[in-house]
């Protein structure tokens, strides 16, 4: 036995040789700032960020709001998430007890029959013992550090999972909101068609007047006639795409029908709060979406860990405390007590390459979780970047837009001015009101794109993710 001791230290050395190289590390390079954003200007913008603005804050409305807190209550797809987090820390509980010894309470009788030792002494005889104790069978003494690296792995994913969870719950904010916009900006858009259809009505019944009077021909009554077709057809578009708004809205809050209250108010629109883009660093703490990709990194690098520690020998200890007799009466009387003890070390030798094909497959999943992480931060900074853009060249045509806005309601004006002193006719005071209703249609169509672009970079930001909670699973229990 003791030659046998002897060869472990040459097979530790043998399960020393070297494996792989370690892989490099990332060499992804972070812009210094936005486009048309100089590092200067982000570093001295006094505004709050947008990971330290909570939700409530970001959306003031009421309705809103509360549309919010129903999505994050009754969402089928955040309900799946979470559900999904949940097995995942179990998965986690149920690594971290493999470096646990598990104890057993144990009861055993046994009967067996054999011939003697030596045969001479006798015919064959029956054998009864009785154990009862406390036992551990193949506890692994994690000397590699390979179930270490395995919880190590099972808390990163669970980590990430809950990353995961994070950016599913800021996109379902935004979606909600974006949601409750649009529906917004329809209802506004139906309402100044109204109004621009009212006009158009009381246009046509006077240019059918002029024509039969004889001063309007034929063409010009067609052509109102057909522009009050178009508005109605527009109108029916309309209320189609208010009618598929609203289920949208309904399914991502998880209501099977939006209550009226909820429903947004033709009301003057509400810009949300200024935001800071900052340093495209700070998406690397902000954003969850990344944060989740480099615990899947983490995770990746101790699954190659793990990999790693199966070349080297495995050592295991079985043992048992407690009483054994041969008769059952006896068992706790008398000199009982009895124990045993069994360390086992197992290295295999010879197993086809399966533990360097493990480790090559751990060491391309690490390589792969690698790209998977630089891809997200590019993919992150891209979105940010986008939306700023958008967003100054939005304000660029609202700015524009309104400037349009003004000067057809001067003319408005003016027109109803020469109509008092008979200078222009009817027909052209409605066609100046109808020019300048189709402005303000064009104008709150381009705030509503910036309000919508406004909400989709809070979440490119990591809106509110100071706000949600990040407890690791040892905290919760």
């Amino acid at each position: 036995m003791y030659r046998h001791l002897r060869l472990l230290p040459a097979l530790a050395l043998c399960a020393c040789a070297p494996l792989t190289a370690p892989l490099p590390p990332s060499a992804l390079a972070m812009p210094t700032h936005y486009p048309r954003i100089g590092a200067a200007d982000a570093q001295a913008n006094a505004a709050p960020s947008a990971s330290a603005i909570g939700w409530q804050d970001y959306f003031p409305q009421a309705p809103l709001q509360s549309l919010i807190t129903e999505a994050l209550r009754h969402n089928p797809d955040l309900r799946d998430m979470r559900l999904r987090l949940q097995q995942v820390q179990a998965q986690w509980r149920i690594q971290r007890s493999a470096g646990l010894p598990a104890v057993n309470l144990e009861a055993q009788a046994r009967r067996s029959r054999g011939p003697l030792e030596p045969p001479e002494s006798g015919p064959a005889a029956s054998t009864r013992e009785y154990r009862v104790g406390l036992g551990a069978s193949s506890w692994e003494l994690d000397f590699w550090g390979r179930i270490a690296s395995l919880n190590e792995a099972a808390l990163q994913e669970w980590m990430a999972s809950r990353a995961a969870e994070q950016a599913l719950v800021i996109s379902l904010i935004g979606q909600v909101a974006e949601a409750w916009t649009s529906l917004r900006e329809l209802d506004e858009r139906l309402h100044l068609l109204e109004s621009l259809q009212a006009a158009s009505a009381e246009s046509l019944a006077l240019m059918q007047a002029r024509h039969d009077a004889g001063r309007a021909d034929a063409g010009a009554l067609a052509q109102q006639r057909s522009e009050l077709a178009q508005m109605r057809a527009e109108q029916a578009e309309l209320q189609q795409m208010r009618a598929s708004q609203r289920s949208t809205l309904e399914m991502l809050a998880g209501l099977t029908q939006l209550p009226a209250a909820l429903e947004p108010t033709p009301t003057t629109i509400l810009l949300p709060v200024v935001l800071a883009p900052g340093l495209p660093s700070t998406l690397l703490v902000a954003r969850p979406d990344i944060i989740a990709a480099e615990h899947r990194l983490q995770a990746s690098a101790a699954q190659v860990e793990a990999a790693r520690a199966a070349f080297f020998p495995r050592i295991s200890l079985t043992a048992f405390g407690g009483v054994a007799s041969t008769a059952l009466q006896d068992l706790f009387k008398g000199p009982s007590r009895a124990w045993n003890f069994v360390p086992e070390i197992s290295l295999p030798l010879l197993d086809g390459g399966l533990r360097q094909s493990r480790y090559d497959i751990a060491a391309l999943d690490r390589q792969r979780a690698l790209l998977d992480y630089e891809r997200t931060v590019q993919n992150a900074f891209r979105e940010v970047a986008q939306r700023l853009e958008q967003t100054h060249w939005l304000k660029e045509q609202l700015k524009l837009r309104r400037e349009v806005v003004q000067q057809q309601a001067q003319r408005q004006a003016q027109m109803h001015m020469r109509l008092r002193y008979g200078r222009a006719s009817r027909l052209d005071v409605l066609e100046s009101e109808r020019d300048h209703l189709r402005a303000q249609q064009r104008q709150h169509m381009l705030e509503h794109a910036l309000l919508r672009n406004q909400i989709a970079l809070y979440v490119a930001l990591g809106g509110g993710t100071q706000h949600l909670s990040a407890a690791s699973p040892s905290q919760q229990e």
